[in-house]
């Protein structure tokens, strides 16, 4: 008996990730496959941890150079890295700390974050932005939202005091690239309803099943998922930016500090060739 069956990776596995989908505890699938709920148990943790080591080198690999450079390439006309590419595939994943332990605590101590502390992950060097010939080279980054640091790698929204309409629109394309790791958290749950509810597990147990979801979300998502496709903007669709906002554009250049860098690009989002025509009418609009 066995609840996840891979009689094959060169073939499109068959298999019935019952416990995944549905999340039903240790006794009912007992109960359904009469075996006892500590074999039950055993086999999920070897089952998880076998697909993790199978999937893994091949649907959540290290990023590379040009693994980066392509996701990049998908969000608009813009330099953007997150944890999750246009499709919705997670590209980093670092899991098994304490919930209860802070964002910014969390990335600081992980892998990622003291790779990214020291110029690792293969990320690209620094280079102009589109429609930006004039302009310094400027460093790819992360999108984080309020509860992570201030980085030139990782850049945050405005705090919600301090905004204006500049600011506004800054937080909103900030937020538009942030929503890839959200969607595919939300699919990743939507498909494994084991997260739905709490795991009856271990601490390593729940670890694997997690890596497991992680690696199956991909395998998925780049088997049977529907890609991103990228759209230009039509020429109709330009439009100019608000008399106030253009008066206020300031020419920052040195890109030396965090601060900087998030000022050089809420400036960057007001030109008319790179703004989108409805960032208006989320931000500057609603606020008058």
């Amino acid at each position: 008996m066995c609840i996840l069956v891979f009689p094959s990776f060169s073939k499109k596995p068959q298999f019935n990730p019952r416990f995944l989908a549905t999340g039903c505890n240790f006794r009912a699938l007992a109960q359904h496959f009469m075996r006892g709920e500590t074999t039950v148990g055993k086999i999920i943790a070897e089952t998880t941890e076998a697909i993790w080591e199978c999937l893994q080198p091949t649907y959540l690999p290290v990023p590379s150079l040009e693994l980066w450079k392509n996701i990049a390439a998908r969000f608009f006309s813009i330099q953007l890295f997150a944890c999750a590419d246009a499709d919705g595939c997670f590209i980093t994943v670092y899991i098994g700390d304490l919930g209860r332990n802070s964002d910014a605590g969390v990335f600081r101590l992980s892998r990622l974050g003291r790779w990214l502390e020291i110029g690792g992950m293969n990320i690209p060097q620094s280079e102009l932005l589109p429609y930006d010939n004039e302009g310094p080279n400027f460093s790819s980054y992360f999108c984080g939202d309020e509860a992570f640091p201030l980085k030139s790698y990782l850049l945050r929204p405005y705090p919600q005091k301090t905004l204006n309409d500049q600011k506004r629109i800054f937080n909103y394309r900030l937020s538009r690239g942030r929503k890839s790791v959200e969607c595919a958290f939300g699919m990743m749950v939507s498909k494994f309803r084991v997260f739905e509810t709490p795991i009856a597990c271990s601490e390593s147990t729940v670890i694997s099943i997690v890596k497991c979801a992680c690696a199956l979300h991909n395998y998925i998502r780049k088997t049977e998922g529907k890609l991103y496709e990228s759209q230009n903007m039509n020429k109709q669709d330009e439009i100019n930016i608000p008399q106030h906002l253009a008066q206020h554009q300031q020419a920052v250049h040195n890109l030396s500090t965090a601060n900087s860098v998030r000022e050089y690009l809420s400036n960057y989002f007001l030109r008319p060739e790179v703004s989108l025509p409805w960032q208006w009418k989320y931000t500057v609009e609603q606020n008058i």
